[in-house]
């Protein structure tokens, strides 16, 4: 305001001045007077439309858009043990199948936006990559001694094979179905099973019809079991489809699956055994006993 009463009183000034000339002087004034005091508006106008409301001169005021979390409602522990316990207690909890889906940012009729690499980066460094680390190496007789390592060893490293296989995976991107290596399956994915396809990872059935698991690699039990949306959604990683088929929304990759977890317990303490070794070992215990009472009868 006090820069519009300065240009008023200047122009005032100059009009009061002007009436004091003479005809040619006072026409020479009266122009000189007409671009003064535009430009002495002008340059107020300008002035209030650029100024920049007052502030301490020690502050800065710096206006930062909040991004937020990008998967703030669920973490890796929780969905590790929601696969393992296979609790259905804890899937309410989180809201369901589509509750967690909304937690992983998946669109499940679309699956994951394949070209948006920061998006599965994010994932990768949220919870993990779909990779295993290989345990130390040791022979197959330090597993149960000579008599039993035969077979437990073997058939860990037969396991361990199958998943340093570089297999194709279907899932669903942006849309469409589309082949990737198991190695670049994330959390947040949707993977198509069919009868013979592996278990790329621990999830939960979106959909499907009549799909039932192998599960003897992980449990040592030869029995299929049935896998449906409302009493058993669970699906482990490195079991097989034994029939049917389905859709399953990915929650755990590599070490942070069931089995990630189980083979990472086994490399740390020898004397822990998965569910498979403890079938094998009673196996083998009976072909010993059986060996034994034919050799007496032989005798």
């Amino acid at each position: 305001m006090p820069s519009i009463v300065d240009a008023n009183l200047s122009c005032i000034n100059l009009v009061t001045n002007l009436s004091k000339l003479n005809k040619t002087k006072k026409k020479w004034g009266s122009a000189f007077m007409t671009i003064y005091c535009s430009k002495a508006f002008k340059n107020v106008l300008s002035c209030r439309k650029n100024r920049i409301s007052p502030v301490l001169s020690d502050t800065v005021i710096i206006d930062v858009a909040e991004v937020p979390p990008s998967f703030c409602n669920v973490d890796q522990t929780t969905l590790t043990k929601l696969v393992k316990e296979k609790s259905l207690g804890l899937l309410d909890q989180l809201g369901g199948i589509q509750g967690i889906a909304a937690s992983l940012n998946t669109e499940v009729q679309h699956g994951l936006n394949g070209d948006d690499a920061e998006d599965i980066l994010r994932r990768i460094e949220a919870f993990g990559s779909n990779t295993y680390r290989k345990p130390p190496k040791k022979g197959f007789f330090h597993f149960n001694g000579a008599k039993e390592g035969w077979y437990d060893g073997g058939s860990i490293f037969v396991a361990l094979s199958k998943f340093s296989s570089n297999i194709p995976v279907e899932v669903v991107r942006n849309g469409r179905r589309q082949q990737i290596s198991i190695f670049e399956v994330v959390v947040g994915d949707v993977v198509r099973l069919k009868i013979g396809d592996q278990v790329p990872a621990d999830g939960l059935l979106l959909e499907g019809h009549s799909l039932s698991i192998d599960e003897s690699s992980m449990t040592g039990e030869s029995d299929h079991l049935e896998v449906n949306q409302n009493q058993n959604p669970f699906l482990t990683s490195g079991t097989k489809v034994a029939d049917g088929y389905g859709q399953m929304l990915v929650t755990s990759v590599g070490m942070s699956t069931t089995w990630g977890e189980m083979m990472s317990s086994v490399s740390q303490d020898s004397n822990e055994k998965t569910p498979l070794q403890s079938r094998l070992n009673k196996l083998t215990s009976a072909i010993g006993k059986l060996g034994l009472a034919l050799h007496l009868l032989i005798l």
